[in-house]
């Protein structure tokens, strides 16, 4: 698989060092392997770094079993994400069902057979290594919205400003255009420029070949609420060029935050969806 460093670790827990040993024999050479003999050992191996990609648990152990020691790792921050696969001799509904209700990703019954073992590794090392890329990407895209609210926040925040003015301006028809003109540029400039860089690297993005349909459909959540931030913008400076000397914008305010919130929440969502299909 190449350097040791690029090795997924995999920790190995059965009381019994025949077991283990076969275990170790079939995954050998492909990654770098963590044996335990009990359930206290599995723990305190599990919370070493590197932190393990992979748990392969024995059920039947004496002292803790294996159902126990699943329970405090997915009851640990630092450990609950990790995949572990039961291996058992038992073949009742019921204790499959247990091991999947305390978050186990699979089951491996005993006597194990060395190509089923290979193939349920390989198979949630990668799912694994999916949902990391996920929840990366909607971290980066969660930071980038987060960015962009808080220009547009400023851009609201200008707005209110701009209100006020025009209340005032109400007052003092002599100053109306003049404070028409400001507040018309502030909608413009400050809060039409973010949105026009978000629908523009949005375009470029959805023109992607290499963008995966996930992906696609995050980048068009974007655009779409870009876009309809636009068209209350738009109808804002309809509605004060339709009112020259006098005009009351304070029904009309937008909730920016809330609007990229509901964004956000999109995303998150729908890396949920994907987590929820990948532990099915």
């Amino acid at each position: 698989m190449g350097s040791e460093v690029s090795k997924a670790t995999i920790l190995i827990v059965d009381d019994s060092p025949v077991n283990l040993d076969v275990l170790k024999g079939v995954l050998q050479g492909e990654y770098l392997l963590r044996p335990a003999l009990n359930g206290k050992i599995a723990i305190k191996l599990a919370n070493m770094e590197p932190r393990p990609d992979l748990i392969i648990l024995d059920i039947m152990m004496p002292e803790m079993d294996g159902y126990e020691v699943c329970r405090h790792l997915k009851a640990d921050p630092f450990t609950a994400e990790i995949p572990i696969i039961f291996v058992t001799a038992l073949d009742q509904v019921n204790d499959e069902v247990k091991g999947f209700m305390l978050g186990a990703a699979d089951f491996i019954t005993k006597p194990i057979s060395s190509p089923i073992v290979l193939s349920r590794v390989k198979t949630h090392l990668a799912l694994a290594d999916q949902r990391r890329d996920l929840e990366s990407q909607v971290q980066e895209r969660t930071k980038d919205l987060n960015e962009a609210m808080g220009k547009l926040e400023m851009s609201n925040q200008a707005l209110e400003i701009a209100i006020k003015d025009t209340e005032q301006t109400n007052l003092q028809l002599a100053s109306a255009n003049s404070a028409k003109a400001d507040f018309l540029s502030v909608i413009s400039h400050e809060m039409r420029t973010p949105l026009n860089h978000i629908l523009g690297f949005s375009d470029i993005l959805l023109h992607d070949k290499n963008l995966t349909p996930r992906n696609r459909q995050q980048v068009e959540i974007i655009k779409n609420s870009g876009s309809n931030l636009l068209l209350n913008i738009n109808d804002i400076i309809d509605f004060v060029q339709l009112n020259p000397l006098k005009f009351t914008l304070s029904k009309r305010q937008i909730s920016i935050k809330k609007l990229v919130d509901e964004t956000v929440s999109g995303l998150k969502k729908e890396a949920e969806k994907k987590r929820a299909d990948d532990s099915g």
